[in-house]
């Protein structure tokens, strides 16, 4: 491949991203932009720190945010040198797929899941020799670092009008672009058209969901499953009950049960990812709610339609009604 711009993509990402991080880079490197990511640009037995901190020297990067990413010591590394720069959120591309960081709660569970590492380390680190643990101090160090400048980084993000998952790619492009980046259009592009089937795959299995309702499922509350009747590949998948996030939005407490706690729900088929949401179970988990749109009391029509999807008791309706919140017009 030959890349006529100059420039150069950093592809940041956790391994369990690695289908996301297969289509992007894909893309763009068919379109002559150089995509720099470790399972090609790290040579045997070179340093894999050394690549990571190489990500201040590139253009820009491709941030691919999920629960594993967040969690991932060599993850945050990057995250951490890249904010070494400037006004560095002008250079990076989230891609969001942990919607939780949207909500304090969400932010919250992460800057606790550093704090719990750091003091886990700093305890460990107390069981060996002193003169044994100069490499498990940096790591420590390494550990605070991102435990200090993890919550600006999650509002930074947050805060940025993120594209949904399938038009991230565009948006990227038509970025770059006003940047006055050239882009390679005249390339043939057959993973393009490849994109382009699985998108049109995955709207068909979308609109399933969104017109189904609890009754086309077989649910299995133990294992927190979904699956669709009509074709057994199609799956939702509940978050465990060790996994939920604590909840206190105003209208999520407004019930004679006070607790309340966010799940993800990921969407597959044939064991592909196809989509994820979030429902908040409310009132002693009589209900689960959909979120309303930042700063506002509204619901949007498709999170509903998922709501409805999964919420076995029938009070869907009644609850957002309790809660005060309206769903958004067809």
């Amino acid at each position: 491949m030959n890349y006529d711009n100059g420039m150069c993509i950093f592809l940041s990402y956790s391994w369990s991203d690695k289908n996301v991080a297969d289509k992007i880079e894909q893309y763009f490197s068919e379109k002559g932009i150089k995509v720099k990511r470790d399972t090609r640009d790290i040579g045997n037995w070179s340093s894999i720190k050394k690549f990571m901190s190489s990500i201040r020297s590139q253009d820009y990067a491709i941030l691919i945010i999920s629960k594993k990413y967040l969690t991932s010591v060599n993850c945050m590394f990057e995250v951490m040198e890249i904010a070494k720069e400037e006004e560095y959120q002008n250079k990076i591309f989230p891609v969001v797929l942990e919607h939780s960081i949207y909500t304090a709660e969400g932010k919250i569970e992460y800057i606790k899941f550093w704090e719990n590492s750091c003091n886990e380390l700093k305890q460990s680190i107390k069981t060996i020799n002193i003169e044994n643990s100069a490499e498990m101090v940096i790591e420590l160090k390494r550990r605070k670092q991102i435990t200090f400048n993890i919550s600006e980084f999650l509002s930074l993000v947050a805060d940025m009008n993120n594209p949904q998952m399938e038009n991230v790619i565009d948006a990227i492009e038509d970025r770059l672009i006003k940047s006055g980046i050239k882009i390679n259009n005249n390339m043939p592009n057959p993973s393009l058209a490849m994109d382009t089937t699985f998108n049109k795959s995955s709207e068909s299995i979308m609109q399933k969901v969104l017109k189904s309702s609890f009754e086309e499922w077989d649910y299995y509350d133990e294992h927190g499953e979904f699956i669709f009747k009509q074709d057994v590949n199609l799956k939702i998948v509940r978050d465990g009950f060790e996994e939920k996030i604590p909840f206190s939005e105003p209208w999520a407490v407004n019930h004679p049960d006070k607790n309340a706690y966010m799940y993800r729900y990921t969407i597959f088929y044939n064991n592909s990812r196809i989509d994820e949401f979030y429902l908040v179970a409310v009132d002693g988990f009589r209900s689960y709610i959909p979120l309303p749109e930042l700063k506002s009391s509204i619901i949007p029509r498709k999170q509903y339609l998922l709501a409805k999807a999964v919420n076995y008791d029938g009070r869907l309706d009644e609850y957002i009604e309790r809660s005060n919140l309206t769903v958004a017009p067809k």
